[in-house]
């Protein structure tokens, strides 16, 4: 029901952490974290198969994490989600990293794209500045449900120094092309769905 390569034993920051692929069929996963509670990470070979990804066919995951800036579900590459249920909730406060000179903000769910054409995925954040959904590429929904919520405010280190909680946050496009997207944000400050680039919306139920 599962299969994974590379399995790496679990510390005290990571719950499950996985390199090359995890591929999820069916059964029961629950894991919860300081850090990421799932964490799919690429290997140095960048032709190994599905390399850093996380593909969801059925079952039920339930990951949780609790850290500042912690990602309850963590995938270097691509999610696609085709069946099955993915609960991830995130308690983590944004913080402001000195070394980076930047904010860094928890998420629920943080990958490179995200698919999905089945299945329900839950997603909750509940810290200050955090996301439910968080990509650095595009998001393609062409099926499924996804619920996403927000309830922490706006992270502000100093006043021109900030982040706010967004429900949907993508450094892509965002496609949402079938299935139904519910997004809720507690916050004022808050963004429902937030991109620089394109949404497009033909077909999808969107709340």
């Amino acid at each position: 029901l599962f299969r994974f390569l590379h399995p790496q034993a679990a510390d005290k920051e990571d719950a499950f952490h996985v390199k090359q692929y995890l591929k999820m069929q069916g059964g029961i996963l629950t894991a919860k974290a300081k850090e990421s509670s799932i964490d799919v990470s690429k290997t140095k070979a960048d032709d190994d198969e599905l390399n850093g990804q996380f593909i969801m066919e059925g079952g039920q995951l339930t990951a949780t994490s609790t850290g500042k800036a912690s990602k309850a579900v963590k995938v270097e590459d691509k999610l696609t989600m085709k069946g099955g249920k993915l609960i991830a909730t995130t308690s983590g406060e944004a913080y402001y990293d000195g070394k980076k000179k930047d904010i860094a903000s928890a998420s629920a769910l943080k990958c490179k794209t995200f698919s999905m054409a089945g299945g329900e995925v839950s997603l909750l954040a509940k810290g200050d500045g955090g996301k439910g959904l968080n990509t650095d590429g595009n998001i393609d929904v062409t099926g499924g449900t996804l619920y996403v919520v927000t309830t922490g405010g706006k992270y502000e280190f100093h006043e021109e120094t900030d982040t706010k909680p967004h429900g949907i946050k993508s450094d892509g496009d965002i496609t949402l092309a079938g299935g139904e997207v519910r997004v809720a944000v507690e916050s004022k400050k808050a963004t429902s769905i937030k991109t620089d680039w394109k949404i497009y919306t033909n077909g999808a139920n969107v709340m």
